[in-house]
């Protein structure tokens, strides 16, 4: 048995005596990216009552009381210490893992002794689909704990180390010395901010009165206050006590960095956390049938901040150090059904085990909802008289692509371009290969290169993408419609000769 099989034994003997009476399938869905970012969820179900060993679907919400037990169980040391043993010199480790761990026939639970059934799947940089959700911190974070060579790096994680850099470098010391003037900071702002630090102080003021909202600062430090700093390309909030910088946060985005600043000013200041507040914030919604008369608070969508906090908090280990300094929680599972009307929540130390949130993260949502959007940067004109579309190239006569794809599709690409580059599933040899050459010039569409790898049976991965990029193109219509006008025709291979017209040409039936 291999060192990670070992792991994952234990981390599936873990998971089974978590799970509820009767279950039957727990998918287990791990993400983590350094050490300050860590999310985890547990699907699966129950078996079905009338047909045992009928996995039933409706039931995963059982497995929150799994969620809840995941902090204290022992789970997450192994599952780290997996991550970190898969490290691959120069080439990182994964970010993502999904565990599924069956029942045995005949059994809802495990004897002594033995081993559960489980299958993994692990995803890297290069796979993950949901790189929106990481903050700067953590990338930066993730490429010191295990360092990748810059070609490996994925852009992505890049920019954010990028972002980050300037909050790892901060020196509020130095920073005394030669603070900044709002009007400068203002001038750096994106085009449709204009107002935005005028606007986080009416924000402030029409909660707070004038001394305590005044500790929300632009482009200088003083002990006891939130300050919104520039150091390109990121915009810092920092928290100043006793002449020390105790928190500094970097954001992409001047906007983030104002909503976190000012959420923790409101936050500290013990502002009121009602059902009015709560509505801003996206965490609560109120549901009304008049016809019934009735009216109540639940939470909102699945992609809302209500409900994405209380899946994301479900699991997580409670905060310490830093991250709880000086924060009150509560929870939001309570409010959830809770009878319409208005309300107030009395918050406290971080609840125990299940779902939590802190009243500086109900704040920043809060503030952060009312603040303006940037401006989207209006196209500008084509790179031509004529007029052309910047996205649009014309491909060369003599220029020859190929495809593993049917001909009735509209993607080509360079021969050469990497098969895990082109969007399709399973391995090269599962679908057709053509190879063309332009006859005519032909306009095209350069596609960017953002595919990722795709799950093969068999492999558990993580995998990474080759280094040749290639490039693929987009045509206006079908490969076969620009065969059947001239435009392109159909060779052996790559410098190869026209394959004659026949009934088999296409071969459409393989």
């Amino acid at each position: 048995m291999s060192e990670q099989d070992r792991y994952l034994n234990d981390i599936a003997s873990l998971l089974t005596h978590l799970a509820p009476g009767c279950w039957e399938l727990a998918d287990f869905n791990y993400r983590a990216v350094g050490t300050s970012y860590e999310k985890c969820v547990i699907g699966g179900g129950l078996a079905h009552p009338r047909e045992l060993r009928k996995h039933n679907d409706a039931t995963p919400a059982w497995m929150n009381d799994t969620e809840a037990l995941l902090p204290r169980s022992g789970v997450y040391p192994i599952v780290r210490e997996l991550r970190s043993r898969m490290y691959e010199e120069g080439d990182g480790t994964w970010l993502e893992m999904n565990l599924k761990v069956h029942c045995r026939p005949g059994r809802t639970s495990l004897p002594d002794g033995d081993t559960p059934l489980w299958e993994v799947r692990y995803q890297g940089v290069e796979e993950i689909t949901w790189t929106d959700e990481i903050p700067p911190s953590p990338a930066a974070q993730e490429l010191q704990m295990f360092p990748q060579e810059p070609h490996r790096i994925p852009e992505w994680m890049s920019r954010l180390a990028a972002v980050q850099e300037p909050a790892d470098l901060f020196d509020a010391t130095e920073f005394l010395r030669s603070p900044q003037a709002e009007s400068e900071l203002a001038a750096a702002l994106p085009a449709g901010l204009e107002t935005l630090f005028s606007a986080a102080r009416d924000r402030l003021l029409g909660i707070l009165p004038q001394e305590s909202a005044g500790r929300f600062l632009i482009g200088r430090l003083a002990d006891g206050c939130w300050s919104v700093l520039h150091a390109a390309p990121a915009w810092l909030a920092v928290r100043m006590e006793d002449g020390a910088c105790v928190e500094k946060h970097a954001y992409a985005d001047p906007a983030a960095a104002v909503a976190f600043a000012v959420g923790a000013v409101l936050a500290e200041a013990g502002a009121e956390v009602n059902s009015s507040v709560l509505r801003g914030a996206g965490a609560l919604i109120t549901v009304t049938d008049r016809k019934n008369h009735i009216s109540a608070w639940t939470l909102p969508g699945s992609d809302k901040n209500g409900s994405r906090q209380y899946r994301a908090s479900l699991s997580a280990e409670r905060p310490q150090g830093a991250a709880a300094r000086g924060r009150q929680y509560f929870s939001l599972s309570p409010l959830h059904n809770r009878p319409g009307g208005y309300f107030v929540v009395q918050p406290g130390a971080v609840p125990a085990q299940g779902d939590f949130v802190s009243t500086h993260q109900i704040f920043e949502w809060f503030v952060g909802a009312s603040l303006s959007k940037p401006t989207a940067p209006r196209p500008g004109p084509g790179p031509d008289d004529a007029g052309e579309p910047p996205s649009q190239v014309v491909l060369e006569v003599g220029t020859e692509l190929d495809a593993y794809d049917w001909p009735t599709t509209t993607i080509l690409a360079i021969i050469g371009t990497p098969f895990e580059r082109r969007h399709p599933t399973g391995y090269p040899e599962d679908h057709p290969y053509y190879v063309f050459r332009v006859q005519r010039p032909l306009r095209a569409t350069p596609i960017v290169m953002e595919s990722r790898t795709v799950y093969r049976p068999g492999e558990r991965g993580p995998k990474r993408l080759p280094d040749e990029r290639g490039q693929i193109y987009g045509l206006e219509r079908s490969i076969m419609h620009f065969v059947e006008t001239g435009d392109l025709v159909r060779i052996s291979g790559p410098g190869g000769d026209p394959v004659p017209q026949s009934d088999d040409y296409w071969d459409l039936e393989e």
